[in-house]
């Protein structure tokens, strides 16, 4: 007949000693993981929105825009919220009679943050009917709540309505900007 041994409290406790030390040298590496994958997220969520802008306005033939929206059917508040996509068909930048949201998104919850940085300073983006980027290109920048540039992301819009994302191209740990410096917080 075999017996069955428990752990002793001595045995139990270097177990638990262990695995605090591993457990402490491995959350700053997670929660760096964690920052950066919420911030590309955020930024192909918003990537796939303009995308999905454009397309829109090649079918119906309209400009649609894309504005920072604290509440459900206004412009208004900033880009950390969330955002509306809509068609305006009187292209100026606002919600009004005619024009329909296509598209809510929601930040609730979003840890770090969004800024929108263009040309014109306008806070709206609008798309013309040719996919084009009307009078403006810019940049959307996510910061980490702990404002680490290295966990900072960036989706880069140009005139053409072409998107694409920061990356590190010198491979210093930094995503650079379109003009080759380390994104900054």
């Amino acid at each position: 007949m075999k017996l069955i041994t428990g752990m002793s409290l001595l045995e139990l406790m270097i177990a638990m000693a262990i695995l605090a030390i591993l457990l402490g040298v491995s959350m700053p590496g997670y929660k760096q993981l964690l920052d950066q994958r919420e911030g590309d997220l955020t930024l192909r969520k918003l990537a796939d929105s303009i995308m999905l802008a454009r397309s829109i306005a090649a079918k119906t033939g309209q400009f649609v825009s894309l504005c920072p929206s604290q509440y459900d059917l206004l412009c208004e508040g900033d880009w950390n919220d969330g955002y509306l996509v809509f068609n305006d068909a009187d292209r100026n930048r606002k919600i009004e009679n005619e024009d329909q949201i296509l598209l809510r998104v929601d930040h609730t919850g979003l840890r770090g943050s969004i800024q929108w940085r263009a040309f014109q300073k306008a806070k709206t983006l609008q798309i013309s009917p040719l996919g084009f980027i009307a009078g403006q290109s810019g940049n959307f920048t996510y910061c980490p709540e702990d404002r680490n540039p290295a966990n900072a992301a960036q989706l880069v819009i140009n005139q053409t309505g072409r998107v694409r994302l920061a990356v590190d191209k010198d491979r210093d740990g930094f995503r650079e900007d379109s003009q080759g410096k380390p994104l900054s917080c």
